[in-house]
């Protein structure tokens, strides 16, 4: 009997790897091409599956879009729980705020496509109560549900830590979200000015950073 070839088997993926296939693709797709202007259809395509099947994972485009916002602040909160670990327990007050913000800095120019889609791009097919926000929610409004609080936990880290100050007395009396929301507002700054602006003689980066920092807590201390 002549023998016979056997061709190599494709290895099947499992769901989860499935499902980071064809979110890889969906990041890919609406960073090159906008989220307006990718369909479910180009996805599919380039994640090498049928357009049925993303659906199997993901109910919709605004699905995949919160869960590329997701990854981003899940990666966000590893950085500033990472930053925050390098604080020694008798450093200078301000030490943990300090490092909590060049952890956000250096996190966004580490990832400016990504950066650039959840912070600088208008997201019109998203709707506004979907969007992991990078704000508290008022005290009437009810708890996120568990798969799309991660920007609430990443602004959340900020607003601990500004709420400690505060009671410390380190930084002036005021309400610690708004305060948390300036200091999110200049890290903010920083990254899209660096980000959109790279190629301008900036400051070197670390002076630059460092003085952002001071210039802003000489501003909210006590």
């Amino acid at each position: 009997m002549a023998p016979t070839s056997e061709q190599p088997s494709r290895k099947r993926l499992s769901a989860e790897e499935r499902r980071s296939q064809i979110l890889a693709a969906a990041r890919e797709l609406f960073i090159a091409e906008g989220v307006e202007n990718t369909s479910m259809r180009r996805i599919a395509g380039l994640a090498g599956v049928t357009p049925t099947l993303i659906y199997h994972h993901f109910a919709d485009k605004e699905a995949l879009l919160l869960a590329v916002c997701q990854a981003f602040f899940r990666g966000l909160i590893e950085a500033s729980a990472d930053a925050l670990g390098q604080v020694p327990d008798r450093a200078e007050p301000f030490a943990r705020l300090r490092r909590l913000m060049e952890g956000y800095v250096r996190f966004g120019l580490a990832n400016p496509d990504v950066y650039r889609l959840v912070f600088m791009t208008k997201l019109a097919s998203l709707k506004r109560e979907r969007m992991p926000q990078g704000h508290r929610p008022r005290q009437d409004t009810p708890p996120p549900a568990e798969d799309e609080g991660f920007g609430l936990r990443a602004f959340g880290l900020l607003e601990g830590e500004i709420r400690r100050l505060i009671e410390l007395g380190h930084l002036k009396p005021g309400e610690p979200t708004a305060i948390a929301e300036v200091v999110w507002a200049t890290g903010h700054g920083l990254v899209t000015l660096l980000i959109t602006h790279g190629d301008f003689k900036w400051t070197p980066f670390d002076e630059l950073l460092a003085l952002s920092l001071d210039v802003l807590l000489n501003g909210i201390a006590a």
